[in-house]
């Protein structure tokens, strides 16, 4: 009998909690709520996306490859498909590489080097050079993080 006067008491709290207070209030706390919910949400998500460095390291080398297509197209005057193509080979063989030594990735680069030196473009081949070496780095955050 107990439990049921305390449902009862507790019910009756709740209409009297209803009536006296005027509606547009509770909406307007039901919106506020919603409203501080998303927000927390929000801050969660761009809290997450920074910590997560690989999504970070993968934005940048995308940008790094924007950045080299038109390096290579507007101050090489290379073809663009040519550039592209290229800028994927770079990150083939920088995936297929990555765990060699060193000393193979300096032989690798030399002869970018001396290539863009043979056919008369240096500027070119530097920014290749400099194209492999950023995905060798974002390879390595992506490894590092799993």
């Amino acid at each position: 009998m107990s439990e049921e006067m305390n449902k009862n008491s507790k019910e009756t709290d709740i209409r009297e909690f209803v009536e006296k207070t005027p509606r547009e209030s509770i909406k307007k706390r039901a919106s506020r709520a919603r409203h501080n919910y998303a927000k927390k949400n929000m801050r969660s998500s761009y809290q997450a996306f920074l910590e997560n460095r690989q999504v970070i390291a993968l934005l940048a080398y995308a940008f790094f490859v924007l950045l080299f297509v038109l390096a290579g197209t507007i101050l090489c005057k290379n073809p663009v498909v040519w550039v592209c193509v290229l800028a994927v080979i770079e990150t083939l063989l920088a995936a297929c590489f990555h765990n060699l030594p060193v000393w193979f990735h300096a032989v690798v680069l030399t002869a970018e080097i001396i290539c863009g030196a043979w056919f008369g473009q240096i500027l070119f081949a530097a920014v290749m050079a400099c194209l492999y070496l950023a995905a060798l780095i974002v390879l390595r955050f992506v490894r590092q993080g799993e």
